[in-house]
């Protein structure tokens, strides 16, 4: 008699299951379309992301670099240089990261900067997290804090003109990294963040960094970089995060920085992708590198032979560079006024470049200059 009950025993734990799966509304239809909407904007073919989100700290890095004090007038007027850039920037750059100071700073002519970003008809965008933390337990492993008062900050970001942020999070490969708990940790505070961000109206940017520093080879990029991405939509999953009005920032599928073993471009490209193709849901608009402390020259040769893999790619393969955008126009500058017009020159020549590399369309004449092949590589990289 026992088997009978059988049916009604599966019914209720079909009924139960249905119950667990159910998910609220949490998005009306006009908020879903204006979240893919401004995410399909930022990536237009042929555009990527400006990074210009340094923290004072690291501003402070890039200009001891050229022998220029870390003022805020300093971090304004090299920030200047690049938001007033010839209106053409706006082909190749789709949005602008902003830091917190610089969000609320002028331009020579009194203009706020993200008037002046969008006015060339470029989405503004903000960091929102607070750094990293660490993960007691691991192998100096973090993850990242800022949740609390989210979504407070996002709604005023949103009213001072924002319409998308961004919040890395860092992964570190060696024998015992990543862990397990670091891996799960920040692709859950990664999945809050996002879902916070579109509850205000801000495409958010997903970066699971995974750092260059290491000597492992690219095979094990390609599987850590798997494993994480695999855990990240997952999460964004659970937290019925709208995979449409979101972006991701990965790091490309490099070898460690101390691996003897030299990749060509395409081998990094054929491993990106097919990690990508393997993890990253197809409803996601756009992939926007970080160049991850490669020179201005390899980041763009690298997006090119990205964007040339005989595979197929769902999603805009491009740039959110911070450094290997920079590099060249800060080495230009050098603090000096005169140096304005040199400056926005060797700028906007990057942004073109990277617009073409994104469309699979750059052709390297192989005469690049000193500045562009200089290693932007950092050690344990901090914002």
């Amino acid at each position: 008699g026992r088997r009978n009950h059988l049916p009604l025993v599966l019914s209720s734990l079909f009924h139960i299951t249905l119950k667990m799966t159910h998910q609220f509304p949490s998005l009306s239809p006009e908020q879903k379309k204006e979240l893919s909407d401004i995410a399909q904007r930022i990536v237009a073919p042929g555009k990527g992301i400006l990074a210009a989100d340094e923290s004072t700290g690291t501003m402070g890095k890039r200009l001891q670099k050229i022998n220029v004090e870390n003022t805020e007038e300093n971090r304004r007027c090299f920030r200047e240089i690049l938001f007033s850039s010839n209106p053409s920037i706006a082909n190749s750059i789709g949005g602008v990261i902003f830091f917190h100071e610089t969000l609320y700073q002028k331009s020579d002519s009194g203009k706020l900067f993200p008037k002046v970003i969008k006015d060339k008809g470029i989405v503004v965008g903000i960091k929102v997290d607070k750094g990293t933390a660490g993960l007691n337990g691991t192998d100096g492993e973090t993850t990242t804090q800022g949740l609390d008062g989210l979504s407070e900050r996002c709604a005023q970001y949103k009213k001072d003109g924002c319409d998308f942020a961004k919040w890395r999070c860092v992964l570190k490969i060696s024998d015992s990294c990543p862990s397990a708990v670091s891996i799960a940790e920040n692709a859950n505070v990664l999945a809050r963040y996002a879902s916070i961000c579109q509850q205000n109206g801000l495409v958010p940017i997903v970066e699971p960094e995974i750092l260059p520093d290491g000597d492992h080879d690219l095979q094990r990029c390609q599987y850590v970089t798997e494993k994480v991405l695999a855990a990240v939509y997952k999460a964004l999953n659970d937290h019925h995060v709208y995979l449409e009005g979101t972006l991701l920032k990965p790091n490309m599928v490099t070898a460690g920085h101390s691996c003897t073993t030299k990749y060509t471009p395409q081998q990094v490209a054929m491993a990106t992708v097919t990690a990508l193709r393997r993890t990253v849901p197809a409803a996601v608009p756009g992939i926007c590198f970080l160049s991850g402390g490669q020179s201005e020259e390899e980041a763009s040769l690298n997006l090119n032979a990205i964007n040339q893999v005989p595979l197929l790619r769902p999603w805009k393969l491009t740039f959110s560079y911070g450094r290997a955008l920079q590099a060249s126009a800060l080495a230009a500058w050098q603090g000096k006024a005169a140096n304005k017009a040199a400056s926005q020159e060797a700028f906007c020549n990057r942004a073109k470049i990277n617009g073409l590399a994104a469309k699979g369309e750059y052709k390297s004449t192989g005469s690049a200059d000193q500045a562009s092949m200089q290693s932007l590589y950092t050690a344990s990289y901090v914002y």
